[in-house]
Order: structure tokens, then C-alpha cells, then sequence
């Protein structure tokens, strides 16, 4: 038809079975079509419109195995489309507009798996996304948009394992975009966006294993990148942008072990940047930058083993880096810069024993490098300057 309005157009059954059932019309406004049943398996029940107004269209069923459940519209305003089944297996549901605007779409399952789940739009603005699940594997849930403002996308579940959940736009502002979970294992979660302003992602999980977490960005600013859990290990967390200024990146964790979280920047401005964890084994912890400035840098440890972490610029003007730890054994802690300016450089531990701690700059101006310990045992600490 051309135009379905006001409707209640409810389906009410116990078992739906390899049924086609298309609902393809130009414009749809304030309808209830509502999709109730216990059993939807092998079936195709497209919804293919131009726009699509203040429509209420829920799927609520126990059982939800291998259909074909497109939402393919024009323009999306206003509506609310809900999925809540209790078990979604091998199914494709893609939601494909051209605006997505104040629209609540929430995915509440107990289990979601081996589905393929793309949200792929031009505009997506003030809306509110939710994927609550709790057991999510090997699912395929990608975001792919042109730019993404003002929208809550939490992802929820108690046991993600081996999804792949990219994150993949030009511009994100203003959104919170959580990922809270109990434990985090063998997913891959890219962020790849070219501007990044003002949002609030956390990634705050009891366990986080063998993930591949990169946030690879053009502009990051003035937004909240905590990264809080109980065990971080053996996961890759690079943090790769063009520019950075005036954003919250703590790290903060009771065991990490042989992780690799490397940052790598062109231009870092006024940022804090903390390192906080019980026990710091085996890192390799790398900020390579050309100009930081008026940045906090603060590494706050129980006990630092065995780790690198090179501060490696061309000019450092105005920040503060302290080295705060209880114990210091059998670290490369390098600090290699042309000019460093105005800055305060502290190193405060309670035992520093077989370390190599080099200075090694080419003119130092009006800076504080304080060394307090209170062992200092077999240490090599030279300060080269030109």
C-alpha cells in the first residue's frame, strides 16, 4: 500500500514458520504493528518504506532462529522498535536508513548468538540504542554511520565472547557509548572515527583477555576514555590520533599482564593521561608524540617489574609526568626529548634497584626533576644535555 496510518495491526501466533511477509509502503505513521509469538524460525518479514513517523513495532517472542528481519526506510522519526526474545540465533537483522532520529531501538535478549545485526545510516541523532544481553557470541554488530550526536548506546551483557562490535563513523559528538560487561574475551571492538568531541566512552568489565581494543582517530576532545576492570591480559589497547586536547584517559586496574597499550600521537594538549594499577609486570607502555603540552602524564603503581615506558618527544613545554611506586625493580624507564620546558618531573618510590633511568636531552629549561626514593641500589641514572 501507499500510506498505513493509525493502525493496529497485531500478529498473534504460537509457531511462524518459513512465511514471507513484507510490509513495503511508502509512509508509515502511528501504527502499532506488533509481532507477538513463542516460535518465529526461517522466516523473511521485511519492513521496507520511504518514512517511517511514530510507529510502535515490537518483536516479543521466546524463540527467534534463523529469519530475515530487514528494516530498510527513508527517514526513521520518533519510533519505537523493540526486539525482546529470549533466545536469537542465526538471524540478519539490519536496520538501513538514511536519518535515524530520536528513536529508541533496544536488542533484549538472553542469548544472542551468530547473528549478523548492522545499523548502517547517514545521520543517526538523539537516539537511544541499547543491546542488553546476557551471554552474546560470535555476533557481528556493526555501527556504521556518517555521524553519530547526542545518542545513548550502551552495550550490556554479562559473558561477550568473540564478537566483533566495530564502531565505524566521520563524526561522534556528544554520545555515551558504554561497555559494561563481566567478562570481555577474544572480541574485537575498533573505534574508527575522524572526529571525536565530547563523548563519554567507558570500557568497564570484571575480566578483559585477549581483545583487540584499538581507538584510531583524527581529532579526540574533551572527552572521558576510562578503561576500569580487575584483569587486563594479554590484550592490545593502541590509542592512535592526530590530535589530542583536553581529554580523560585513565587506566585503572588491580593486574594487568602483558598487555600492549602504546600512545601515539601528533599533538597532545592539556590531557591527563593516568596509569593506575596494584601490579605492573612485563609492559611494554610507549607515548611517542612530537609536541605535548600542559598535559598530566602520571604512572601511580604498588609495584613496577621489569617494564618499559620511553617518553619519546621532540618538545615537552609545561606538563607534569610523576612516577609514583611502592617498589621499582629491573625497569627501562627512558625520557628522550630535544627541548623540554617548565615541566615537573618527579620519581618517588620507596626502592629503586636495578634500573636504567636515562635523561637524555639537548637544552632543559626551568624544569623540576625530582629523584626522592628511599633505596637506591645498582641503578644506572644518567642526565645527558647538551
Amino acid at each position: 500500500m501507499e500510506t498505513l496510518t493509525g493502525n493496529t495491526i497485531p500478529l498473534d501466533v504460537g509457531t511462524l514458520t518459513g512465511y514471507n511477509i513484507p510490509l513495503d509502503m511508502e509512509t508509515l505513521t502511528g501504527n502499532n504493528i506488533h509481532l507477538d509469538m513463542e516460535t518465529l524460525t526461517g522466516n523473511n518479514i521485511p519492513l521496507d518504506m520511504e518514512t517511517l513517523t511514530g510507529n510502535a513495532m515490537p518483536l516479543d517472542v521466546e524463540t527467534l532462529t534463523g529469519n530475515t528481519i530487514p528494516l530498510d526506510t527513508g527517514t526513521l522519526t520518533c519510533n519505537n522498535i523493540r526486539l525482546d526474545t529470549g533466545t536469537l540465533t542465526g538471524n540478519t537483522m539490519p536496520l538501513d536508513v538514511g536519518t535515524l532520529t530520536g528513536n529508541t531501538i533496544p536488542l533484549d535478549t538472553g542469548t544472542l548468538t551468530c547473528n549478523n545485526i548492522p545499523l548502517d545510516t547517514g545521520t543517526l541523532t538523539g537516539n537511544t540504542i541499547p543491546l542488553d544481553v546476557g551471554t552474546l557470541t560470535g555476533n557481528t554488530i556493526p555501527l556504521d554511520t556518517g555521524t553519530l550526536t547526542g545518542n545513548t548506546m550502551p552495550l550490556d551483557v554479562e559473558t561477550p565472547t568473540g564478537n566483533t562490535t566495530p564502531l565505524d563513523i566521520e563524526t561522534l559528538t556528544g554520545n555515551t557509548i558504554p561497555l559494561d560487561t563481566g567478562t570481555l574475551t577474544g572480541n574485537t571492538m575498533p573505534l574508527d572515527v575522524g572526529t571525536l568531541t565530547g563523548n563519554t566512552m567507558p570500557l568497564d568489565v570484571g575480566t578483559l583477555t585477549g581483545n583487540t581494543i584499538p581507538l584510531d582517530i583524527e581529532t579526540l576532545t574533551g572527552n572521558a576514555i576510562p578503561l576500569d576492570m580487575e584483569t587486563l591480559t594479554g590484550n592490545t589497547i593502541p590509542l592512535d590520533v592526530g590530535t589530542l586536547t583536553g581529554n580523560t584517559m585513565p587506566l585503572d586496574m588491580e593486574t594487568p599482564t602483558g598487555n600492549t597499550i602504546p600512545l601515539d600521537m601528533e599533538t597532545p594538549t592539556g590531557n591527563t593521561i593516568h596509569l593506575d594499577v596494584g601490579t605492573l609486570t612485563g609492559y611494554t607502555i610507549h607515548l611517542d608524540v612530537e609536541t605535548p603540552t600542559g598535559n598530566t602524564i602520571h604512572l601511580d603503581v604498588g609495584t613496577l617489574t621489569g617494564n618499559t615506558i620511553p617518553l619519546d618527544v621532540e618538545t615537552l613545554t609545561g606538563n607534569t609526568i610523576p612516577l609514583d611506586v611502592g617498589t621499582l625493580t629491573g625497569n627501562t624507564i627512558p625520557l628522550d626529548v630535544e627541548t623540554p620546558t617548565g615541566n615537573t618531573m618527579p620519581l618517588d618510590v620507596e626502592t629503586l634497584t636495578g634500573n636504567t633511568i636515562p635523561l637524555d636531552v639537548e637544552t632543559p629549561t626551568g624544569n623540576t626533576i625530582h629523584l626522592d626514593v628511599g633505596t637506591l641500589t645498582g641503578n644506572t641514572i644518567p642526565l645527558d644535555v647538551g
